[in-house]
């Protein structure tokens, strides 16, 4: 997933959104194919490392051209619902491995994931590239009718004549980043996604894991993931309503000090009936800081020649 985000950073840039956006969701799809029928272990970590490429690069890509389609004054609760969308599939999926799992084994969930990203793929021929790139890269022409496009389709008279924003047709190079006024963003960047990262994979998703180490049953260990898997969308939805209502700081700093009395209270729950439960509670600002960073905040902070 790493190096996915990476070189779908560099490739998206370079050659445009949809491109990228169509090209990992192959990759994905084609590798969860066939991981459904793997025939050993080492055959299935090599098609996950192909699996992670893809779904590393989707995040990059999805959650960026939100931030290029929606101004920012509402791009809070539309990303942030996007976001929410996408976290459903969090306790779909942990209810589909609960229910399917210990009948039909773990090839079905394979199975599952590469027929998604197929009806995703054809969903998503008709998305149109970002006019904010197309400016960048001197393609004005194409980013006026494609904009024009949308004003007829939506109703409204033509406002092409209108000054294009400055911040759209300033060209930077990719060392950018790694200097001044951009080199102070990336580091909170990182380190931000560093944290949701950090969250989400060492407590959401390796929680199952970590229930069969201790002597659980999968079905039982799929439950209380699936229990505590609930209050991505819940969090998400909040996170929505907040980057706007809130601000993106403010709402940062006031979950991420929620966050950590909420992991001290599940450390301390051991094995007690109230640790589901309090999963369940830190599950819901986890998915509010992964609403805000990855979907609004993070995207915000660099112009469109270096977004990705």
């Amino acid at each position: 997933m790493t190096l996915g985000a990476l070189l779908t950073g560099f490739l998206g840039d370079r050659y445009g959104r949809r491109f990228t956006y169509q090209l990992n969701l192959i990759v994905f799809g084609a590798a969860a194919l066939a991981s459904a029928v793997a025939p050993d272990m080492t055959t299935l970590i090599v098609l996950r490392f192909l699996m992670g490429l893809g779904l590393g690069a989707e995040v990059v890509v999805g959650y960026s051209i939100m931030a290029e389609f929606f101004p920012a004054r509402i791009r809070g609760r539309w990303s942030g619902m996007m976001c929410t969308v996408v976290t459903a599939g969090l306790p779909v999926s942990a209810f589909l491995a609960w229910l399917l799992v210990p009948t039909f084994g773990w090839r079905v969930m394979f199975l599952l994931g590469a027929l998604g990203s197929i009806v995703a793929w054809f969903l998503r021929r008709e998305l149109p590239e970002s006019p904010r790139w197309l400016v960048v890269m001197g393609r004005d022409a194409e980013a006026d009718a494609l904009v024009s496009s949308f004003e007829r389709e939506a109703g409204f008279g033509s406002t092409s004549n209108l000054p294009a924003s400055p911040e759209t047709i300033v060209p930077h190079a990719a060392g950018d980043l790694f200097r001044r006024p951009f080199l102070a963003n990336l580091i909170v960047g990182c380190v931000s996604l560093m944290v949701a990262n950090t969250l989400i994979y060492g407590f959401v998703t390796w929680l199952p894991t970590f229930f069969v180490g201790q002597g659980d049953s999968i079905a039982r260990s799929t439950g209380f993931a699936l229990l505590m898997a609930l209050g991505g969308p819940i969090g998400s939805a909040l996170g929505a309503m907040a980057a706007d209502y809130l601000g993106r700081k403010l709402t940062i700093v006031a979950v991420s000090c929620l966050a950590i009395l909420l992991s001290v209270a599940f450390v301390f729950s051991g094995t007690s009936p109230v640790m589901p439960i309090i999963g369940f509670l830190l599950t819901i600002p986890i998915y509010i800081l992964v609403a805000v960073l990855f979907a609004v905040y993070v995207p915000e902070l660099f112009p469109t020649a270096l977004r990705l």
